[in-house]
């Protein structure tokens, strides 16, 4: 499925990324890059402006559509001259430090995911993924919890309309309900948010303003771990 929405992203159009060689040993290495193009199906088609002069020619080179000798040819873990880049066209940029969420395989996991169950997708389906622990109930409905305060106040910022949020009387977790609101999905929803709390018998307020209540019982972990989302690469 990425792989195919991919290719339809290139048609037509140039993809370019950047990616310096040699900038992560594990990762960024010239048979790193040809693996990469060769699993996408992208072969010659993906154009690293910042190190094209050490790399093999791109299709968009032979062809004469861009021209090699105006790009770079960076190399190494240095970034003294990206930054001068940056100050020179006046772009912000985030500080160098960290690596690459994609890199990250919880985080690769649920943006797999999210890619399969959802064809529109939006900046605010991204943050989420950031965010909560990720529950599903059947395959139309998606639930994510909070881990502390902050993520309890991301998770209200990206909201959409239609969502459900759960809470216990302002105690512990904030959770959040997207795609079908059918009585299996809010009841676990609710579950998760008990389990999650420090109060363990009190109702659960829900709905798009927290206007409605719920009673349910408490969860063990194992019956709520079977809706944990797994991906398996």
């Amino acid at each position: 499925h990425l792989i195919k929405e991919t290719k339809k992203i290139a048609k037509g159009n140039i993809i370019a990324t950047g990616d310096v060689l040699s900038q992560r040993p594990l990762s960024q290495k010239l048979g790193d890059f040809k693996i990469m193009e060769k699993e996408a199906g992208l072969s010659g088609k993906i154009l690293r402006p910042l190190s094209t002069k050490l790399l093999p020619e791109t299709e968009y080179e032979k062809k004469g559509i861009i021209e090699r000798k105006k790009l770079l040819g960076i190399k190494g873990r240095g970034r003294r001259k990206q930054l001068a880049l940056a100050k020179k066209y006046n772009l912000k940029f985030s500080a160098p430090a960290g690596g690459c969420l994609l890199c990250e395989k919880e985080f690769a996991k649920k943006l797999k995911d999210l890619f399969c169950r959802k064809k529109l997708i939006n900046s605010k389906d991204v943050e989420l993924l950031k965010v909560g622990r990720h529950f599903f109930c059947g395959e139309g409905s998606k639930i994510i919890v909070g881990r502390n305060q902050e993520e309890n106040e991301k998770i209200l910022g990206l909201k959409k309309s239609g969502d459900f949020v759960f809470e216990v009387c302002g105690i512990g977790p904030t959770t959040l309900l997207q795609g079908n609101k059918n009585a299996e999905a809010i009841e676990l929803a609710a579950k998760l948010t008990l389990f999650y709390s420090d109060e363990k018998k009190a109702s659960v307020k829900y709905g798009r303003r927290l206007e409605k209540k719920i009673k349910t019982k408490l969860p063990k972990k194992e019956d709520i771990e079977k809706f944990r989302l797994q991906v398996f690469f």
